[in-house]
């Protein structure tokens, strides 16, 4: 009678992550920023679209709505601009070194 012995098979060892857990956490963080962030977004971006198109239309074309985007996208304007000219988006001026 021949012994036969079943071994599994053998894997490779892993290194320990430098970051224990990080899968956990970052799916935590995904569902967290899904529950705080874009599950408001898409009820804001639905919600004009229970009135058909025509009430959406309207909606977006209020004059209170035209006022927002225009004060959002004009201030967006200006501090590109302002950025722009005084070059504070080169990452050596955050560090305080000298980035030439």
């Amino acid at each position: 009678m021949t012994l036969v012995t079943l071994t599994a098979p053998r894997t490779a060892w892993r290194e320990p992550s430098a970051l224990p857990g990080f899968g956990l956490a970052m799916g935590y963080k995904l569902v967290a920023l899904s529950i705080i962030v874009l599950l408001p977004l898409a009820a804001l971006a639905l919600r004009p679209w229970e009135l058909g198109f025509s009430g959406f239309i309207e909606a977006v074309t209020s004059p209170r709505v035209l006022a927002a985007l225009r004060l959002s996208f004009g201030a967006a304007l200006i501090a590109a601009c302002v950025n722009a000219v005084s070059g504070s988006s080169r990452p050596g001026r955050w560090c305080g070194t000298n980035s030439r």
